[in-house]
C-alpha cells in the first residue's frame, strides 16, 4: 500500500519500472507481453494531488515509447470517482494502442 506521505509519485514510479525491468528477463513475457492490474483501493486524495503533468507524461512516455515490452493490457480495479480527473490528466499522452488497452 502507498502511503503518499512517505513515498512520492516518482518514487513509486521509478520502483514499478525496476520491476518492470526484472519481470522483462522472462523469456515468455517477451514473447507474450503482460497485462498489469492496479488496484486502487484506498487511494486518496493525497495520492492524486501527487500527480501532476510533468509525470503524467513521463509515465505516458515510458509505457508508449520506452518500455521493452508488450503491454496487453492494463487494467484498473477499485477506482475512486476521483481517481477519473487524474487518469484525463494522463490520456492525452498515451498513444492510440494503449488508450485502448486500459
Amino acid at each position: 500500500q502507498w502511503n503518499p506521505k512517505d513515498w512520492s509519485a516518482f518514487q513509486v514510479f521509478r520502483v514499478s519500472l525496476m520491476t518492470s525491468e526484472i519481470i522483462s528477463t522472462e523469456t515468455e513475457t517477451q514473447r507474450r507481453g503482460l497485462k498489469a492490474i492496479f488496484d486502487l483501493q484506498g487511494w486518496s486524495l493525497g495520492h492524486a494531488l501527487q500527480i501532476n503533468p510533468s509525470l503524467a507524461r513521463k509515465i505516458s512516455s515510458i509505457l508508449s515509447d520506452s518500455f521493452p515490452l508488450k503491454v496487453r493490457g492494463i487494467h484498473l480495479v477499485n477506482e475512486p470517482m476521483f481517481f477519473r480527473p487524474v487518469f484525463a490528466m494522463i490520456r492525452p499522452f498515451l498513444s492510440d494502442k494503449i488508450k485502448q488497452r486500459v
